[in-house]
């Protein structure tokens, strides 16, 4: 009986790793987008201010 209990209990400890990695995992995927949405759209932003104080 006890054995079995810290299996069960190492079993849940695995699959509760596994999902606490995944949300990890997913939440720096998600924050690394942003960062590199935010860097896309400031290089953007230069490009534009570099063409139209060229133009002027």
């Amino acid at each position: 009986m006890n054995n079995n209990t810290s299996k069960e209990a190492q079993q849940t400890s695995k699959n509760y790793n596994k999902e606490q990695m995944n949300a990890i995992a997913q939440a720096m995927i998600v924050s690394f987008a942003w960062s590199w949405a935010d860097l896309l759209q400031e290089n953007k932003n230069k490009n534009n201010n570099t063409i139209g104080k060229t133009a002027s």
